[in-house]
């Protein structure tokens, strides 16, 4: 058993780190548009005390307009940033575990497995992949944890109450301006404190300064029109309580859905099917933490160590959700599909993690819990396994086109089907990318749009030199006005491998674009993706396409460009769809 906890939490870890980091985001992306656009045209102060959809991201949103202003907009920044938060977060939870001597050596072996699993499950790609909301999420997470460290010290009768009490009150606060969640750090201190019985006085600080912590988060200034917190509830309507309910009980059970979608063949599981299931699943986690709270809240009896992280990120959550519900109430009406949404999923996976710890901490006191608990817990990484391997694929698909949405930007192309990745709002990318053009940020950064349209002689002085450079492409329109294309194929020099830069030249040698390697190292590819992506793959654009023109491709190697080219055929005049 310890064996395959230990293996199970080195599998999960090694592989979802490995899958991060190949399924990142390199380019500006979603919500991150509308933030830069801020960032970049107001205000320190303004921009980092602005609201963002009802969150706040002060603490987060140094980081990246640190980013900003001194890296270029490096998105890798940001990745590695989150990630570190990360392994912060999952790091304050075992250590947590190991600090609770009372539960027996595989108890705490298994709950490090459960804790490692659900954190670098890739369930959860959809706000871990991505630096900037990764910042927020596991900041809050990490502030969260600390909070649970440090009460489960004092109710330990460690020195330094005070000291303490302030470190708490720090996180929470931090938690809070990092990401709306982190309002429901208060309440769950609070309540695991309650329930370690710790003295009234403490007890009266915390919740003095959630009060006023509160305070000023409402008071913050908010980008968009604010709405009530529940706004379009029919409060007088009987069915309204039964509804919010049944979307409290649905967000909450999301991950069954998610995992057991990835064991059905096809890309099409049977909806109504699995919705049931999670349906049930969140019911059932529901009455489960109803009877924890009731317990706990009446006996007092909370034991420092698993059981306090455990019921910290059961209130968390609970709490999180009971807010989502309400906030979200009428969008989930009208679109009822945001029940499956994945960014949930980094939150509702971590309640069912503290029902498990909890399990597991009431388990050697219990022989008939004892070998339920242990059995879901060491399931839990075989039925998790397919999903995560599947959304592993998923985000380096996704990495791999949103790459193409940049080298589109720097090419100038405005495609909307190919921009859709980065932004439901194509108008918004368009304008700001022109200001981060100017600026070199992000994609623009190491300044390759400059070279378009300037002869070859007069950047690449030097001879050419051989590379072996061979392969085909393809050109096809995606832009009509002016006429745009995008040039795809496979392509290799010396050794097998694609270049990584190329340029896009016309037969009078002026560059017209610039083209990239999108190809998957072989190995990567064999070990990790089943050999599911091309390991030669290329993709550039010409914004000015002339039909009548002749066009090759040619790669750069340190400052050298190759002698070989690679003709590119004529591109069909009938815009892809």
């Amino acid at each position: 058993m310890r064996g395959y906890a230990l293996l199970s939490a080195a599998l999960f870890f090694l592989t979802g780190i490995v899958y991060l980091v190949l399924g990142r985001w390199p380019v500006t992306h979603q919500d991150f548009w509308r933030i830069y656009d801020t960032c970049l045209h107001r205000s320190w102060l303004y921009s980092t005390a602005l609201k963002y959809n009802g969150h706040s991201h002060f603490f987060p949103a140094q980081l990246w307009l640190a980013d900003l202003r001194w890296l270029s907009g490096n998105q890798d920044f940001l990745f590695a940033a989150g990630l570190l938060f990360q392994l912060i977060a999952t790091a304050v939870l075992v250590a947590v575990i190991w600090r609770d001597i009372s539960i027996e050596r595989t108890t705490r072996l298994v709950a490090t497995m459960v804790v490692i699993v659900c954190a670098f499950w890739m369930g959860r790609a959809s706000m871990t992949a991505t630096g900037g909301f990764n910042c927020c999420y596991s900041l809050v997470l990490s502030c969260a944890a600390l909070s649970f460290y440090f009460l489960s010290s004092v109710a330990r009768g460690a020195r330094g109450e005070a000291s303490f009490l302030a470190v708490i009150i720090i996180c929470n606060t931090v938690a809070t301006f990092s990401f709306g969640t982190g309002l429901t750090t208060w309440p769950a201190s609070l309540f695991v404190a309650y329930c370690l019985r710790l003295r009234a006085r403490f007890l009266f600080v915390l919740a003095l300064a959630a009060i006023v912590v509160a305070l000023i988060f409402v008071a913050l200034p908010a980008r968009e029109a604010g709405s009530p917190l529940a706004a379009g509830i029919q409060w007088a309507a009987p069915g309204t309580y039964l509804t919010l309910l049944h979307y409290f009980c649905r967000l909450l059970g999301s991950p069954a859905l998610h995992v057991c979608a990835a064991w059905i063949p096809g890309n099409t599981p049977p909806r109504d099917q699995l919705a049931l299931l999670a349906m049930s699943s969140g019911v059932g986690g529901v009455i489960f933490a109803s009877v924890v709270f009731v317990v706990k809240l009446t006996r007092r009896n909370l034991s420092a160590g698993l059981e306090t992280i455990a019921l910290g990120l059961i209130t968390l959550n609970f709490t999180a959700f009971a807010l989502i519900t309400l906030a979200r109430a009428d969008h989930i009406r009208v679109l009822p599909e945001e029940l499956d949404a994945p960014r949930y999923l980094y939150w509702s996976s971590l309640f069912w993690v503290g029902l498990l710890l909890f399990a597991l901490a009431h388990a050697q006191k219990s022989t008939w819990l004892r070998w339920p608990a242990l059995g879901a817990a060491l399931a839990a990484p075989v039925l998790a396994f397919p999903s995560h391997y599947r959304e592993g694929l998923h985000w380096h698909y996704a990495r791999l086109i949103s790459y193409q949405a940049g080298v589109s930007l720097i090419n100038g192309i405005h495609d909307d089907k190919t921009i859709g990745i980065l932004s439901p709002y194509p108008g918004l990318v368009y304008r700001l990318a022109k200001d981060m053009r100017a600026r070199r940020l992000d994609m623009f950064a190491a300044g390759y749009q400059e070279w378009i349209g300037r002869p070859v002689s007069a950047l690449f002085p030097a001879p050419p030199r051989s590379v072996r450079l061979r392969g085909n492409c393809i050109a096809r329109v995606v832009q009509t006005q002016p006429l745009g294309v995008r040039i795809t194929g496979s392509i290799a020099q010396r050794g097998g491998r694609p270049p990584d830069l190329m340029l896009i030249i016309d037969s009078r040698n002026i560059i017209r674009g610039i083209a990239f390697s999108s190809a998957t190292r072989q190995w990567i590819n064999e070990l990790f993706y089943a050999n599911t992506f091309g390991p030669k793959s290329i993709v550039g654009f010409v914004a000015h396409y002339d039909p009548s023109a002749q066009y090759a491709i040619r790669s750069v190697e340190k400052g050298t460009l190759s002698s070989e080219s690679v003709p590119v055929p004529p591109a069909s005049l009938t815009k892809s769809e």
